[in-house]
């Protein structure tokens, strides 16, 4: 059955900060719209009503058969798969989180957890053992070793919907689950009804930290699997099939889960009585957005999901089917298939350490055999182990591991770089990307986009024939694009201070890019932001510009940053990280790091300061002029030959970009020769002015 996706679909959507008493995320009291959706698949495809009946019936055929004992009690295996969608931040949740949430689902389905002793009385007679046991996949669909963990980076991550549903295994033989940053409609999680989809969108979509209880989840927001698992097996809301708890009263078409509102809070038994004034209405349920910290589902409820499990509708009863765990690997007993291992870091100075983590695939080693050619120690047999790197290099890492049966190895070339402490690039360091192309051995470019990254044009420049831009204008939202230099020697330097130019347009008054510079003294192992701009404060034109930015030669604006406490450091790296908010391209050029112990370099303010003095000679007034090219702190004073301070015309104001023109009055100085000082930030200029 072929299914307009975009149009409509059958979709319980759960929405964040339902779960918990205590969570961090706000709850949201907007229906998130699954009703809308439903109503219009039926109007655009009438002959869902028809596969959905059939699912009706045959519950109504299991749940009566079952009452006879016509059908036997029986447990389920159903195997598991995580998608892991991330841009290396915290959604790039550990395997022992995903571990951890596969163990509370199996818990919650299987009645094993301990504060079901806390379930209201009227309640605890229909908790019910639902029978069904998680497990992640040990192969495959292609047949090949896995941990059930797949992980996908891409910055869509930030805009969970079905579009980012990467790598779907067979829904026939995997429950998928997707793991991102954000989901598009503002939910924590969502799943779909057996049937109710395409098989590459079956499954379920949840944020990062609403997946199992440690890591980057909590207690309070774990149980959040388990609901989607409820929607995947036929389950609906216990107030109805909508978002939309506290409107009115419905009921789920389970017969142990009396008709209620639903509950955006936990209640007490006495106001839990809204729907019948005499029938406590089940707030602790699993499907209801109650925050209650005590879960459970009914007898009714756990029917209802075992008659979806055993049906054909959406393959789900070829989930557990005994040729599938086979091919899936779930069936039999935990196999070390793969030897593989974490690190904390792959760039650091000499003598720096790199923590090293065995993380094989799928059963637990016996015994650990390391290697790190130019480490110390170079061998080790034990899990974590840290290593140091005494000398500048690439070097390889390997781990062999085994149970007695299996010895699977595996070897990471080229994996772990060291730096030499004391940077080889000596100052002054000049960029102006002229004749060359990024990376090299000058810059590196990290970028997750496939769109856009920092490259160089000759289609804009300030000075020469070239620059290097991102093509920000038709980048993905909330991408990360950086430039970081090599490492430089800023040993004696005084008064460090970072030059550059920029231009950028916003596309809208609204878009709001982000461009920071960041500074690493330790080889890139941890970075400090010294400078962020951003939107309006970013942009070198003052108006909005809804087509492609292509700068001109006046479109430019000279930023700096201040650097003085790097002034002794040996090995300092910079980075311009470009994080896109929906704007317009940006350039940069005329790259310089300078300082008072510099000579030979270029200043961009003394290139452009255009400092002048008329008339000179003078006998009543003479004017100082300048030109600033960024907005600066200013000072502009009058000594006389041997030193004195005879007049001040500016005392240390911050003044914006532009040409600016002093008058002094030396009608009333005696006759000679006096040194007028202008000082710009950090940088002194001085010329004489002869009085007649």
């Amino acid at each position: 059955m072929k299914i307009k996706i975009a149009t409509f679909a059958f979709v319980s959507v759960i929405v964040a900060g339902a779960y918990a008493q205590s969570a961090s995320r706000p709850a949201p009291r907007t229906p998130c719209g699954t009703s809308e959706v439903y109503n219009q698949s039926i109007i655009d495809h009438p002959e869902i009503l028809v596969e959905q009946q059939k699912l009706e019936e045959f519950t109504k055929q299991f749940i009566a058969n079952q009452a006879t004992s016509k059908v036997a009690a029986a447990t389920y295996t159903v195997p598991v798969v995580f998608h892991v969608v991330h841009n290396y931040g915290p959604e790039n949740i550990t395997d022992a989180q995903i571990y951890d949430a596969v163990n509370v689902m199996t818990k919650d389905f299987t009645l094993q957890n301990s504060d079901t002793i806390n379930i209201y009385s009227t309640f605890k007679p229909l908790i019910a053992n639902v029978g069904i046991t998680f497990k992640l996949a040990q192969i495959d669909p292609n047949g090949n070793c896995t941990n059930g963990i797949d992980r996908i980076a891409s910055i869509k991550t930030y805009s969970g919907d079905n579009s980012t549903k990467f790598n779907p295994w067979p829904q026939g033989k995997y429950l998928n689950i997707w793991v991102v940053n954000k989901i598009a409609s503002g939910a924590a999680g969502y799943a779909y009804y057996p049937g109710g989809t395409s098989a590459n969108y079956d499954g379920i979509m949840i944020l990062y930290d609403y997946v199992g209880s440690i890591g980057q989840s909590t207690v309070g927001t774990s149980r959040a699997l388990t609901h989607e698992v409820g929607h995947f097996l036929n389950l609906q809301h216990v107030w109805g099939s909508t978002n939309n708890p506290g409107v009115s009263c419905g009921n789920d078409n389970v017969s142990d889960t009396p008709q209620t509102k639903g509950w955006d809070h936990c209640p007490t038994p006495a106001t839990a009585k809204i729907c019948n004034s005499s029938i406590v209405e089940n707030y602790e349920n699993y499907m209801e957005y109650s925050y209650c910290p005590n879960h459970m589902f009914t007898k009714g409820q756990a029917t209802r999901m075992i008659a979806a499990i055993n049906s054909s509708t959406g393959l789900r009863s070829s989930l557990w089917a005994a040729s599938n765990l086979t091919a899936t690997g779930v069936s039999a007993a935990p196999n070390l298939c793969k030897a593989d291992f974490t690190y904390n870091r792959t760039d650091i100075c000499e003598n720096g350490t790199v923590t090293f983590t065995d993380a094989s695939w799928n059963g637990t080693p016996t015994s650990y055999s390391w290697s790190f050619p130019g480490g110390t120690p170079s061998t080790a047999t034990t899990t974590p182990v840290t290593v140091t790197y005494p000398t500048a290099g690439v070097y390889d890492a390997t781990l062999t591991v085994s149970n007695g049966t299996t010895s699977p190895s595996t070897t990471k070339t080229q994996l772990i770089n060291v730096y030499a402490a004391t940077a080889p690039q000596q100052l002054p360091f000049t960029e102006g990307f002229e004749g060359v192309t990024v990376p090299n051995t000058k810059w590196s470019v990290n970028s997750l986009s496939p769109k856009a990254k920092w490259v160089v044009t000759t289609s804009a420049k300030y000075s020469g024939s070239s620059s290097v831009y991102v093509n920000n204008f038709s980048n993905d939202t909330a991408s990360v694009e950086e430039l970081e230099s090599e490492s430089i020697d800023f040993t004696n330097l005084g008064n460090a201070k970072l030059y550059y130019r920029v231009a950028y347009a916003q596309t809208t008054a609204a878009s709001n890019d982000n461009l920071r510079v960041m500074v690493s003294t330790n080889c890139g192992v941890s970075w400090t932001v010294r400078q962020t701009k951003a939107g309006s404060k970013l942009a070198s034109i003052p108006s909005p510009k809804s087509t492609v930015f292509v700068p001109t030669s006046t479109q430019w604006r000279l930023d700096s940053v201040m650097l003085p406490q790097y002034a002794s450091s040996k090995n300092v790296r910079i980075k311009f990280q470009l994080t896109n908010a929906e704007g317009n391209n940006i350039y940069l050029d005329d790259i310089n790091i300078t300082g008072s112990s510099l000579t030979g370099i270029v200043n961009p303010i003394a290139d452009n300061i255009a400092f002048n003095i008329y008339p000179n000679p003078t006998q009543d007034k003479s004017v100082v002029d300048f030109n600033l090219v960024s907005k600066a702190k200013v000072s502009v004073q009058v000594f006389d030959i041997l030193g004195s301070q005879v007049a001040t015309l500016v005392s240390g104001q911050v003044l914006s970009e532009g040409q600016y023109k002093y008058p002094f009055y030396t009608s009333e100085m005696n006759a000679g020769i006096y040194f007028v000082k202008l000082i710009v930030d950090d940088n002194t200029f001085v010329d004489k002015v002869i009085v007649q």
